[in-house]
């Protein structure tokens, strides 16, 4: 199972709670927690980019939990949360490619970049062919 957040910058104490929530001693079954740094260019809209061609923030946080024999799938999404709670005044956003169950497809984009993917949906998909986890409705 996976865990993700966009964050902002991060303070110290962020750090400390992740170490806290999943670290050495923390009786944590996850994994791995990474924190990938995004910004820069990640940040940067360019004219006639694709929709998807920016990130908010400064810091991708992924978390990965596996679930096993001894490991059921309800306490590793719990110790996912946890992690996740941990950072939840940091979030600025999500990334649809680490939503591993079906969401809200528009929570992903802002107004005129949903607006922009629901007319391309309703051109090239009006028989809503292809469809995902995260479905974009036509417009």
């Amino acid at each position: 199972r996976l865990g993700h957040r966009l964050l902002g910058e991060l303070a110290g104490t962020a750090i400390d709670g992740i170490v806290a929530a999943a670290g050495a001693g923390s009786g944590s079954s996850v994994t791995i927690v990474e924190l990938r740094h995004i910004g820069g260019a990640l940040a940067r809209p360019a004219p006639g980019a694709s929709a998807r061609a920016t990130l908010p923030g400064e810091v991708c946080m992924v978390a990965l939990g596996i679930v096993g024999d001894d490991m059921p799938a309800p306490l590793v999404e719990s110790q996912l949360a946890a992690v996740e709670r941990v950072l939840l005044h940091h979030r600025v956003g999500g990334y649809p490619n680490f939503v591993e169950t079906p969401a809200d497809a528009g929570a992903f984009a802002d107004p005129q970049t949903w607006a922009r993917l629901r007319r391309a949906k309703a051109a090239w998909d009006p028989d809503d062919l292809f469809a995902g986890n995260h479905r974009i409705p036509r417009a």
